[in-house]
């Protein structure tokens, strides 16, 4: 067979396979809640109407179809709710990973809370708290910041300010 690129040599069929090595087939499941038509892709509260909320739950879950012995699952569930400029919103999430020889699983946990308060249509204060307990050590991250915006969330400026604290040791 002739290279179309150059227009010389063989190619062998083992160099051009454009096959996966791996095929790992996971379930994968989304459900939520809207009220009040919130959209929970912008975390500030433009339209300032009346109080709207939405909640959702994943799930993915790998099947191990190559029978290779590593395995995960993860699971999330998040929320918004927003109100008249004042936006609240968090998630928790967890995850399960098992390697190839048996033992203890790695499993992760977290969440995060946040809220802001839009000021006109130019800025908003935040605060957020984040937690990740990863397998055998803990982090925490709590967060004050500000955002101005120029045009929405289209363009806008962040500033934040955060302290991290991990395994007992401050750092900001």
């Amino acid at each position: 067979t002739v290279d179309p690129m150059t227009g010389e040599g063989v190619i062998s069929s083992a160099e051009t396979i454009n096959f996966p090595q791996r095929f790992r087939p996971a379930l994968v499941a989304r459900i939520g809640y809207n009220y009040g038509e919130v959209n929970g892709y912008k975390e500030s509260d433009f339209t300032k109407g009346p109080l709207r909320v939405a909640a959702a739950l994943g799930v993915l879950h790998e099947l191990d179809a190559d029978d290779d012995g590593e395995r995960f699952t993860t699971a999330n569930l998040d929320f918004i709710a927003k109100a008249y400029g004042l936006s609240f919103s968090g998630g928790l999430y967890w995850s399960e990973a098992r390697g190839e020889a048996e033992g203890d699983p790695q499993v992760r946990k977290g969440g995060h809370v946040q809220t802001g308060y839009l000021l006109g249509e130019w800025g908003e204060p935040l605060l957020r708290v984040s937690v990740l307990d990863d397998h055998d050590r803990s982090r925490r991250e709590e967060t004050v910041g500000f955002a101005v915006y120029v045009s929405g969330h289209d363009v806008k400026w962040g500033n934040n300010l955060s302290r991290f604290v991990a395994g007992g040791a401050d750092e900001t």
